[in-house]
């Protein structure tokens, strides 16, 4: 098991910090910060929605009516900006990846890809694939998953819209992790 703390775990901690003060000799959260800074914005606005999705993950799960889960979402307050920023992307990396999508449409698909990249487990079956199977009854697939546990099968009407917040989702991963090795470079500079 490892029980290192993730680059993306030290950025979280430190946007909430109260300790600014710049130390020479170790590497603190204004450090990780300025670094931060250094690297792809829409990696870092992804970090801190994932961050902040991640403090109400536990409350969204127990809530059972559409009012209260967007009550709840109200509490991510960099939500709109990534969603914004994904957009934008989203508008520039279509055509480049033989997309041809409606502007409305577009931003359906990647507001399902967001919902989907913060919380990829079926909303349906909490991730398990399966309805059912308490009491000795029988387990029945999950029909809104296909069995898979994951939510990325109901995220476009079409295959153009599937394929595209595939790519989408894909992409998300790589401009977090192109964010992570930014700020990994830096931090090591400063040690």
């Amino acid at each position: 098991m490892n029980d290192a703390v993730t680059i993306g775990e030290r950025y979280r901690k430190a946007t909430t910090s109260s300790n600014l003060k710049i130390e020479s000799r170790r590497i603190g959260d204004p450090d990780i910060l300025i670094a931060a800074g250094w690297a792809d914005s829409l990696g870092i606005k992804l970090y801190r929605l994932a961050g902040e999705f991640d403090q109400i993950a536990t409350d969204l799960h127990r809530i059972e009516t559409q009012t209260d889960a967007i009550l709840v979402m109200g509490h991510l307050k960099t939500l709109n900006q990534a969603r914004v920023s994904l957009v934008q992307f989203a508008m520039d990396a279509a055509p480049r990846w033989g997309v041809k999508l409606e502007t409305n449409v577009l931003a359906i698909v990647v507001g399902k890809a967001l919902s989907a990249w913060l919380d990829p487990n079926c909303p349906r079956c909490g991730g398990t694939g399966a309805i059912g199977g308490y009491d000795g009854k029988p387990a029945n697939v999950c029909r809104r998953c296909g069995g898979s546990g994951k939510t990325k099968h109901g995220l476009g009407e079409s295959d153009s819209e599937r394929y595209f917040a595939h790519r989408l989702l894909s992409a998300m991963d790589s401009k977090m992790g192109e964010a992570d090795s930014v700020m990994k470079r830096y931090l090591r500079n400063e040690a």
